[in-house]
């Protein structure tokens, strides 16, 4: 039993060796196979029916936007994604892997070592977790390993892994620590002009979800100001809408008052940035004429 477990555990660490290396050869002789060699696009869609069967190649996607999917069926071999929005500097990457997805296990490319982000085995947090780190130099890149014991093994479902990815300019040092912190007057004049969707409205419900992290907040509108894209599958009535805030924020319920919420779609959900209330918001207003106007 002991021998098993030592031998698994080295097992798994040559082949994260062998991985890197070859990821680290891919950089400087990209193959030319025909499963979707390089894209500068925000998607990636592939398949690999056309790659030998315990193949150990590694193919480069170059994705260059901030947010995307990839998805890839019959994983064999590895993909090695690039994430560089081109915009300089550095950034939190967040992705969030599909329900349904198996097959292939996803590492974070580190110094000479690969960080697993989520794995094939289920060892790693539950499909649909935000599972997030951050750029170095300005990029990033994930690792996503075909798994070939299961492909071996398991035929009653289709091998395929999906995810999305989402890339956040880290505005600064305390970056990661604003998502719970209120916004200051000059925080939410930006973020209106910023936000993809504007709504004055009442909270009417909140429910949380400890497995995924997030707390959502039910909301009964009364104003629409702006929303770039909704939703439609929260099942929620038209006048109402559903956003979304981590768990680790411990949101309370606010009673009858009117808010102004703010924010942007993220990994597929409404994210809120901001909740001023509006008389907060009028007071804001007074600080500062709005940049956007």
């Amino acid at each position: 039993m002991h021998h098993s477990i030592v031998d698994s555990v080295i097992g798994r660490l040559k082949r994260i060796q062998g991985l890197l290396l070859i990821s680290l050869v891919s950089l400087i002789q990209l193959p030319d196979n025909a499963m979707g060699r390089i894209s500068d696009d925000c998607d990636w869609t592939g398949s690999g029916l056309g790659v030998e069967e315990g193949s150990r190649e590694v193919f480069p996607v170059h994705l260059r936007c901030h947010q995307g999917q990839v998805d890839w069926s019959y994983p064999r071999g590895a993909l090695r994604v690039i994430l560089n929005p081109g915009a300089g500097g550095e950034f939190r990457g967040c992705i969030r892997v599909l329900n349904g997805s198996r097959g292939a296990m996803i590492h974070l490319e580190g110094h000479r070592t690969l960080h697993l982000l989520h794995s094939a085995y289920g060892e790693s947090p539950v499909l649909g977790k935000e599972l997030c780190f951050e750029s170095w130099r300005g990029s990033a890149a994930l690792v996503v390993e075909a798994d070939a014991v299961m492909m071996r093994h398991e035929y009653h479902f289709q091998p395929r892994i999906t995810f999305q990815y989402d890339l956040e300019p880290l505005v600064s040092p305390h970056h990661l620590n604003d998502e719970c912190r209120p916004c200051d007057p000059e925080q939410l004049l930006h973020h209106f002009c910023a936000s993809e969707f504007l709504y004055r409205g009442v909270v009417r419900g909140m429910e949380t979800n400890e497995e995924e992290e997030k707390t959502g907040l039910l909301i009964a509108v009364t104003k629409v100001l702006r929303e770039a894209s909704h939703d439609e599958t929260n099942e929620v009535p038209s006048n109402e809408r559903r956003v979304y805030l981590p768990l680790k924020c411990g949101v309370k319920p606010s009673g009858s008052q009117e808010h102004l919420f703010m924010g942007r779609r993220k990994l597929g959900l409404s994210t809120l940035r901001c909740a001023p209330t509006m008389d907060e918001w009028a007071r804001a207003l007074k600080t500062s004429p709005l940049p956007c106007s």
